[in-house]
């Protein structure tokens, strides 16, 4: 069994964050990232990654990648050699928002 497997059954049973902590010895916070890897609250950055802001539309990062170049949600550029995309969340709620044909394939 994976310390995942272990943890949601814990959780499952009842057990608060800091209790299955304290069993995994793990802190809280690592308990609530295993428990919901991708939940975005008032703490996340204003700028998501490709990989944060994938995970919070639940999609690829391929997919997301293509709606940046087919110009279906607004982004911008770092400047840096690789010139990593950056998404806002407002950007992306938008999105979530509109839906429809700007979500579809």
């Amino acid at each position: 069994m994976t310390r995942k497997e272990r943890i949601e059954r814990m959780h499952d049973r009842g057990l608060t964050y800091e209790q299955i902590g304290e069993v995994e010895g793990i802190s809280k916070q690592r308990v609530a990232c295993i428990l919901n890897p991708y939940k975005v609250n008032a703490r996340t950055p204003v700028l998501l990654s490709m990989g944060a802001a994938a995970a919070y539309l639940g999609v690829h990062i391929n997919t997301l990648r293509r709606w940046a170049q087919e110009g279906r949600i607004e982004h911008m550029r770092l400047a840096t050699t690789r010139k990593d995309r950056r998404f806002t969340r407002q950007a992306l709620d938008k999105l979530l928002i509109e839906g429809g044909d700007a979500m579809k394939s």
